[in-house]
C-alpha cells in the first residue's frame, strides 16, 4: 500500500488535457493506465477511482478529449480509441523527462486500459483492435503494449459482436 498518491495535470501529446496520478514514495516499474471517461463527463468526475489505483501501484492517466459528433454544435467530452495511443506516447516522454513528476518510473512497455460507460465501450473495441464509429473514426493501430482492459458500466448492444469466436 502506497503512503500518499501525488497527481499533477499534464498535456497530452494530441492537446489534450490529462491528471495523471501517481503513488509516492515514487519507484521504478510503475505500469501505466489509460482512463477513457464517460460520455459527457469531466476527468474530475473519475478522480478517486484513480486515487485508488494509483495507490494500488498504477500510474493513472485520466483525459478530456473533446469530439464534435453531432455537426453544428461544438465539440463535448467523449472517449476516443486514439486517445489511448496519446496516453502512451506522452508517458514515454514524460519517463524519459528529467523534470517530470513519474522520471524513470514509468513501464513503457506495456499499457491497461480503463473506463466507463462510453469510455469502457471505447476501450473494448480498442482492445479488439477495430475502428467503430462513433468511438473511433478513420483508422485505429492498437499499440502492441496495450495488454489489458477494466471496463464498467459498458454496454455494447447494437455495436456488432465485440470479439471473433
Amino acid at each position: 500500500m502506497c503512503e500518499r498518491v501525488e497527481s499533477f495535470n499534464t498535456v497530452l501529446v494530441s492537446g489534450d488535457w490529462a491528471d495523471v496520478y501517481h503513488p509516492l514514495p515514487a519507484r521504478a516499474g510503475t505500469p501505466v493506465i489509460a482512463f477513457l471517461q464517460g460520455g459527457l463527463t469531466d476527468k474530475s468526475v473519475y478522480s478517486g477511482f484513480a486515487r485508488e489505483l494509483a495507490c494500488a501501484g498504477y500510474v493513472m492517466v485520466v483525459p478530456n478529449h473533446d469530439v464534435a459528433l453531432i455537426p453544428g454544435l461544438p465539440p463535448q467530452l467523449f472517449a476516443s480509441q486514439q486517445v489511448i495511443n496519446d496516453v502512451l506516447a506522452t508517458m514515454v516522454l514524460s519517463n524519459a523527462n528529467p523534470v517530470s513528476p513519474v522520471y524513470g518510473t514509468v513501464v513503457t512497455n506495456t499499457l491497461g486500459v480503463s473506463g466507463h460507460s462510453f469510455g469502457g465501450a471505447t476501450a473494448l473495441f480498442a482492445i479488439e483492435g477495430s475502428c467503430r464509429p462513433p468511438f473511433c473514426f478513420g483508422f485505429y493501430a492498437r499499440p502492441p503494449q496495450l495488454k489489458a482492459a477494466a471496463v464498467f458500466g459498458v454496454n455494447t448492444i447494437g455495436q456488432g459482436a465485440c470479439c471473433s469466436t
